[in-house]
């Protein structure tokens, strides 16, 4: 979720909510209906193919979050999501929204200057804020709980139990829920501030505390990374009928599921494989994880 900073235009955020509701009706789903638990879902049905792995961290630098690439093969458009597992669950539903926007709004190759990337990235984000939580399903809450939809006179520690049930319930991560808030004028910059910046974390740990209590199995599997090595069911099965109908060879079938931790085996299919092959299979996983 970067370039919070860049500030977009009242007609450029209209047309990002009519591209989230247009999008969302599309799919089956209303604006007063969570959204993320159905992601790989979506994915499946727009024919995007989901590819998670887990790329930690390291000396303090962000891997990255997700990508999405768009190929043609024999005239023929594959698109190719990667994800990256080492994040929580909440961070991998927005971070597959976010990349939604470049999917729907893709018009092929372009050059972009810094400038106009980093708008590109602001319209991305607020589009993945849109399409998981739209700002009229959020007007609803605050209706249906303060019978008003501005909360600038609002004590902090309600409006932090207001998160937490929000994001039991949407799947968004706390910091994009209070970003919501603001953005949508809900919440005041002075009370963004003290839920974003504290002096202290006590607030968030008030939030945890919350989120426990309201659903603590729902909460710790949005906020524990999956580290999840996998592709999608979709994606198995063609695997398999490529290697069914000879397209590829055992050894190239063997590689191929064992990158995701998929053994043949569980498809019926029993090999035995030399010292050289299990060699040669570690090193290409070697090569995947570096």
């Amino acid at each position: 979720m970067n370039d919070i900073n860049t500030i977009l235009t009242e007609d450029e955020i209209a047309e990002l909510q009519m591209l989230a509701s247009e999008k969302r009706t599309s799919l089956f789903y209303s604006n007063n209906v969570p959204v993320a638990n159905g992601l790989p879902m979506i994915l499946d049905k727009l024919n995007i193919h989901l590819l998670e792995y887990p790329i930690k961290s390291l000396n303090g630098c962000n891997a990255f979050s997700a990508v999405i690439l768009c190929n043609r093969i024999n005239g023929r458009k594959y698109t190719f999501m990667g994800i990256n597992s080492a994040n929580s669950l909440t961070e991998q539903c927005f971070d597959i929204a976010h990349e939604l926007y470049h999917f729907f709004t893709d018009n092929g190759i372009k050059s972009c200057s810094e400038q106009e990337n980093k708008r590109d990235e602001a319209k991305a984000n607020r589009f993945a804020a849109e399409f998981l939580l739209p700002e009229t399903a959020l007007k609803r809450i605050l209706l249906d709980e303060f019978n008003k939809t501005s909360l600038h006179d609002i004590d902090i520690f309600v409006l932090i139990r207001l998160i937490a049930r929000i994001h039991c319930n949407w799947w968004l991560p706390y910091v994009a829920i209070v970003r919501r808030l603001f953005e949508t004028q809900a919440i005041s910059q002075k009370q963004s501030d003290a839920l974003l910046f504290p002096d202290n974390n006590d607030y968030y740990k008030y939030f945890e505390r919350i989120c426990h209590a309201l659903d603590s199995d729902t909460f710790l599997k949005l906020n524990t990374p999956t580290n999840k090595i996998g592709i999608s069911p979709k994606n198995i099965e063609i695997i398999i009928k490529n290697y069914e109908n000879d397209l590829i060879d055992d050894n190239t079938f063997i590689k191929v599921l064992n990158m995701f931790n998929i053994d043949p085996a569980s498809f019926g299919y029993d090999f035995e494989i030399c010292d050289d092959d299990y060699n040669e299979l570690e090193e290409v996983l070697e090569e995947v994880d570096s």
